[in-house]
């Protein structure tokens, strides 16, 4: 094959491979989730539950810190609202606290998967409840309800983790 055609081909190859790429960017730039238009699997989640004593009773001001990453390292907390009104939480961690009842509910996150994210609970009262051990449980081995349908792509829905621990004292 002669240079001048080689030159050429390689050209249109190119011009090919960037149509393509400026074609799977077109809904990205409407409004689109990024990362759902590049192949990347997702899925929204929150976690409740409750916590009490090993007696059952609730205890109110335990810190409940809902990892989101999957190798359990903390980030910055940077969040958005995208145009769907699903809330998107950058690798951050949703730091709550028990109410009067031992209840606490997370917000609804994006995740790639629920695969390694932990729930961890940490008396941070003093004595004023009594002395608890902390404790950590495993997101995707809670009973799950799932609240949102998947859009048949990459998108899997939305599901509700409800996590219920009981703290033993130290």
């Amino acid at each position: 094959m002669k240079p001048e055609k080689k030159t050429l081909l390689a050209r249109l190859c190119a011009a090919v491979l960037v149509l393509l790429g400026f074609a799977s960017c077109e809904k990205a730039l409407n409004g689109w989730d990024l990362r759902e238009e590049y192949g990347t699997p997702s899925v929204d989640f929150k976690v409740k539950g409750t916590v009490t004593d090993e007696d059952e009773n609730p205890l109110e001001g335990i810190r409940v810190i809902v990892r989101r990453e999957a190798n359990n390292q903390p980030r910055s907390n940077q969040s958005y609202v995208d145009d769907y009104g699903r809330y998107h939480l950058y690798g951050g961690d949703d730091t709550l606290y028990t109410d009067v009842k031992g209840k606490y509910e997370s917000s609804v996150m994006d995740a790639f998967a629920v695969a390694e994210q932990k729930v961890y609970f940490d008396d941070v009262d003093g004595n004023a409840n009594g002395a608890f051990k902390s404790d950590s449980v495993l997101v995707r081995t809670a009973p799950q309800k799932k609240f949102k349908d998947s859009d048949g792509n990459w998108y899997d829905g939305g599901y509700e983790y409800t996590v219920d621990v009981k703290l033993k004292k130290k």
